[in-house]
Order: C-alpha cells, then sequence, then structure tokens
C-alpha cells in the first residue's frame, strides 16, 4: 500500500510542526525518525505536542491518501492513539479533498449530503476511544514494538490497561505472534 508508506515519509513534520518528515517507509526508519523527534523535547512538551494530519498549508488527509479511505482511516488511528494533542483540520473529518494551499482552504462543505458520513461516523469513534479509554489517550506511556519491517506496532500503557495497535500499510493479510508476558512487562 504505497499511500501508507508514503505518508508516513512524511508525518513527523506535522507533529508541533515537524511532523511529516518521518518515515512510515515504513518501520525502521518511521520509528527512528519518530524516537529521535520523541528525544528532542522533554517527556511534558511530547504530551502536549500538536498533532495535526492536515492544514491550511497542506493538501487535506484524504487527497494525500489518494482517496483512499482505509489509508485515511489508518493515519487518523494512528494520530489518536499517539501521544500529544490531535487536531483535525476543518473538513478533513467529513472526507473534504483538495490539493495545495489555496485549495486547502476552501470553503466548509456544509450540505449533509455532500459529507462523507461515514468517515465522519470513523472519526467519532476514534475520538470516544482517545477520551474514554485510559491507555489509548495522549498521557499514555508510548513505545515501539519491534515486529519485523512489514508492520507498525507500538504499545501504550496506562495504570488500568495496555494496548497493543498494529498497523499494516499493505494489501496482503499478516501474521504477528504475541507474548502476553512480554506485552506486559513495563520497559
Amino acid at each position: 500500500m504505497k499511500r501508507l508508506s508514503h505518508w508516513f515519509t512524511h508525518f513527523t513534520h506535522f507533529r508541533n510542526v515537524r511532523h511529516r518528515n518521518g518515515t512510515f517507509s515504513l518501520n525502521f526508519r518511521f520509528n527512528h525518525q519518530l524516537a529521535h523527534v520523541q528525544h528532542m523535547y522533554p517527556a511534558p512538551v511530547n504530551e502536549l505536542s500538536f498533532n495535526l494530519l492536515g492544514s491550511h498549508d497542506t493538501p487535506r488527509v484524504l487527497t494525500y491518501a489518494e482517496e483512499h479511505k482505509p489509508t485515511a482511516k489508518l493515519m487518523y488511528l494512528f494520530q489518536m492513539s499517539y501521544e500529544g494533542t490531535p487536531c483535525i483540520y476543518y473538513g478533513d473529518e467529513i472526507g473534504m479533498t483538495s490539493g495545495e494551499d489555496p485549495g486547502c482552504r476552501k470553503c466548509m462543505v456544509w450540505e449533509e449530503n455532500e459529507q462523507d458520513l461515514e468517515m465522519f461516523a470513523f472519526l467519532q469513534s476514534v475520538i470516544s476511544l482517545h477520551k474514554t479509554e485510559p491507555a489509548f489517550g495522549s498521557w499514555e506511556s508510548f513505545q515501539f514494538v519491534d515486529y519485523g519491517e512489514e508492520l507498525l506496532a507500538y504499545v501504550k500503557r496506562s495504570d488500568e490497561q495496555t494496548l497493543l495497535f498494529f498497523i499494516n500499510p499493505s494489501q496482503q493479510s499478516k501474521k504477528a505472534e504475541v507474548s502476553v508476558k512480554k506485552l506486559l512487562k513495563r520497559p
């Protein structure tokens, strides 16, 4: 899935204005570049960093994903489960599209019949998880887990729960063995 790999190449530039230069070409480079950004700042700064995927200076998320909704959804899942404060640029939640400035600044689509309500419902559900699940939110421990070059895996931990995320940027199904003992072990 070239779209998602290409996006991860740019994600770290958007993290507190540095997020889209990471690499989602998958794991090692993306993990390394995000770890580099994380170590540039103290933990309290990272926990509050302003994380966005689209803005008035960039193509819309769905446009960036070449209008491939599953890719856009994985981008949002990562954004909402990563540390920091996720921000959604107006209209991206309803699937607005457009390229570089000034197109990305076009007016909000208010007509419900022109909105992608399925994308809106997906984002509502991911935002709800971000707000209600202790380990899913911004304030909790974040750690990449090595599952090879073909899967992006990371763990989010809170006092109440441990969540393991897998993001598969390819079109093929992947298998991964999970050691619960290893997963529950704190770094």
